[in-house]
């Protein structure tokens, strides 16, 4: 499986449709990164994981799918850290990442 990541922005959009967005992004293992970023895996290429949110977002929406490296770093919770050690290898610079408890 392979990692990405999925950030999206909705316009003017009742919760509903936040829920809509998020009802999709959990049916993948996933990690929250920020409150509309998730990093998740799965066998689908991009297109086939767009095409599940299509019909949530209009124009003036924004949401993007990123195929993610192994390299990563920065400051995230427990739970986040470890599912980016399981799914991307290494931390930038080859050291052992470190994550703060939040």
């Amino acid at each position: 499986m392979l990692p990405y990541l999925i950030a999206y922005k909705l316009h003017d959009k009742p919760p509903q449709n936040y829920d809509n967005i998020l009802n999709i992004i959990r049916t993948f293992p996933n990690t929250e990164l920020s409150e509309s970023a998730y990093a998740i895996t799965t066998d689908l290429i991009v297109a086939d994981i767009f095409e599940k949110f299509v019909d949530l977002i209009d124009d003036d929406d924004q949401l993007v799918i990123i195929h993610l490296s192994d390299l990563w770093g920065g400051q995230v919770e427990d739970k986040t850290h470890f599912w980016l050690e399981h799914h991307l290898k290494t931390s930038l610079g080859g050291e052992t990442s470190l994550s703060i408890e939040l």
